[in-house]
């Protein structure tokens, strides 16, 4: 019996450990290749005429306009090595992600939430200009325009391709799947028990938040998190929010000309009104369709061994 529950706790380790050293090894792609990229710009810089603190300022200047092609080769790299790692070692908590084929309808659906959703998101905080600090707003339009600046080929692919794949991935991919799995050493149906679920879905919306780095950001992010969750648990496929990430991100491509020329208020009502809308009609068209067809990496290597 002690065993047995030593074990529990062990395995739930693990799983908790899994997405705490895939951010480690997210965090440490960023780091060396913002290093590298760093040393190659400054090779033909004469640093002997340059202070301490000037060459660290340049250093800076250096980064934030390269900062979309640093983000875009990282990205690139770790989906490189975690298709490596499971690849090699074949760890559980990665096999557990599920890309299950979703309906093209669905998928225009939950974009459209997502473009939405972000529509809110803008209007809400513009609309809320007077009661929101100034420093919160400041901090959040810093973070944004940090991603617009150098060539408009790396922001697009940052922004709208890379950034939504990433996240999602060491997210509502293998943060979520991973506190959900270490449940399940102590309870059996953690896949459909809603307190299992609920406190997963606090945990990861919290860190998905904290990790945006500003106080505004954190909110509306902890609060999109949720209805990407959703979108997952409905469909059984991570590509839902996948999409609904690229939505909410890509919102400015198609909606730019709404502000400043509808009211903020009408903005917050009807966009919030019509995401609610998309997500219900999502969902009716999930249950009427059934299950999804799941293709998880744990499914095809059952198929393999099989054959």
């Amino acid at each position: 019996m002690k065993k047995s529950f030593f074990n529990k706790v062990i395995n739930s380790l693990y799983y908790i450990m899994v997405p705490a050293l895939s951010y480690a090894i997210w965090y440490l792609i960023n780091y060396f290749v913002t290093t590298v990229s760093s040393y190659i710009s400054l090779l033909s810089v004469d640093k002997s005429q340059l202070s301490a603190d000037n060459l660290y300022n340049l250093e800076i200047e250096i980064y934030n306009k390269n900062v979309s092609l640093v983000y875009t080769i990282a990205s690139i790299i770790a989906i490189f090595i975690f298709f490596l790692i499971y690849k090699r070692f074949k760890v559980n908590a990665l096999a557990a992600i599920s890309f299950a084929k979703v309906k093209f309808g669905v998928l225009a659906l939950v974009f459209a939430a997502g473009v939405l959703l972000n529509v809110f998101s803008v209007s809400f905080v513009e609309e809320m200009n007077n009661i929101i600090p100034q420093s919160w707003i400041d901090a959040n339009q810093e973070s944004v325009e940090s991603f617009q600046q150098g060539s408009l080929i790396f922001q697009f692919l940052t922004v709208m391709v890379f950034a939504p794949i990433v996240e999602e991935l060491l997210f509502r991919g293998i943060l979520y799947t991973s506190l959900k799995n270490a449940a399940k050493q102590f309870c059996k149906n953690a896949d459909t028990n809603k307190i299992v679920i609920i406190v997963s879905s606090i945990i990861t919306s919290f860190l998905f938040g904290f990790i945006h780095g500003n106080i505004l950001q954190g909110i509306y992010t902890f609060i999109l998190s949720f209805v990407m969750i959703y979108a997952v648990e409905k469909t059984k496929s991570l590509i839902a929010s996948i999409v609904i990430h690229m939505g909410f991100n890509m919102s400015a491509l198609f909606t730019f000309f709404l502000y400043g020329n509808v009211s903020y208020l009408v903005l917050c009502i009807v966009s919030i009104l019509l995401s609610i809308g998309a997500m219900i009609l999502m969902t009716l068209i999930v249950d009427k369709g059934g299950k999804q067809s799941v293709i998880s990496c744990e499914n095809k290597r059952e198929d393999v061994n099989e054959r």
